[in-house]
């Protein structure tokens, strides 16, 4: 009988233990935490200034000084990327308009005098020789609709722990696969992995360096996004940024993109 009752014992202190775990992937609702991913780097208005470094695999650094401006209306997001320095780059501008079914992205190069939009076809291509593809300048994670999300563990990223989510894009055309480690605190993203449309091939690598809090809002201050093929980095340094601002609707247009006036 003692034994019985052993074995009783031991199988509620299981269920228990099991039904009681914070890691129980039942517990952790990938599409929620994707969800919340979005949510907290979505404002209405918000104006950025940016260091954008070209790192060398031979260690040599090239410093870009850019400003993103964007805005969010009836779930949209709009965004306009203009590079203050050097003097090789300034004046370039990217403008980025969220459509239903495909964002429409358009650049404008002061060389040639001229705006062009980015097609289908170059989405994956070097934005401006950094790590980042024209894709990539939209998002690097998939929204809730936009893949299918599983919660596969728990983990500790840079002292922060995180959930790992892998997400299978219904749209392969620029990436099969994305892990991305969600701090549990926060919800940014602390590290994420591109891979290829075979969905095994790690193709690049964005990790979060630094975690600050600007205008009372938590952001990854410090990125470092990695083509692991040819171990060439781009590190992004948000400087500041500013939250709720009035800014004007003809920022966001292809006028602006072209002139650089309202």
């Amino acid at each position: 009988m003692k034994t019985k009752k052993y074995v009783i014992l031991i199988l509620i202190s299981t269920i228990l233990l099991t039904l009681t775990s914070p890691l129980m992937s039942a517990e952790v609702n990938a599409v929620e935490v994707m969800k919340k991913v979005k949510e907290v780097q979505l404002h209405d208005t918000a104006a950025l200034d940016i260091i954008l470094t070209l790192i060398e695999t031979s260690g040599e650094e090239r410093e870009r000084r850019i400003q993103t401006l964007t805005r969010t209306v009836s779930e949209k997001t709009e965004s306009i990327t203009l590079f203050l320095s050097p003097a090789s780059v300034k004046q370039t501008r990217f403008l980025t308009l969220e459509k239903e079914g495909e964002d429409e992205q358009y650049i404008y190069l002061p060389a040639l005098k001229q705006s062009k939009r980015i097609s289908a076809g170059e989405s994956t291509g070097s934005f401006m020789g950094s790590d980042f593809s024209y894709a990539d300048m939209s998002a690097t994670t998939f929204d809730q609709d936009e893949a299918t999300h599983t919660y596969l563990r728990n983990e500790t990223v840079n002292n922060r722990d995180s959930y790992v989510i892998e997400s299978l894009p219904f749209d392969t055309s620029n990436y099969g696969k994305s892990v991305v480690w969600v701090d549990t605190a926060t919800y940014l993203p602390m590290k994420v992995e591109l891979y290829d449309t075979n969905r095994t091939t790690l193709l690049k690598r964005l990790e979060t360096i630094e975690l600050s809090q600007l205008s009372g809002e938590w952001v990854a201050s410090i990125m470092e996004m990695t083509t692991v093929a040819t171990g060439h980095k781009t590190r992004i340094e948000i400087k500041q940024a500013k939250y709720g601002i009035s800014l004007p609707s003809g920022y966001f247009t292809l006028q602006f993109l072209q002139t650089g006036r309202i």
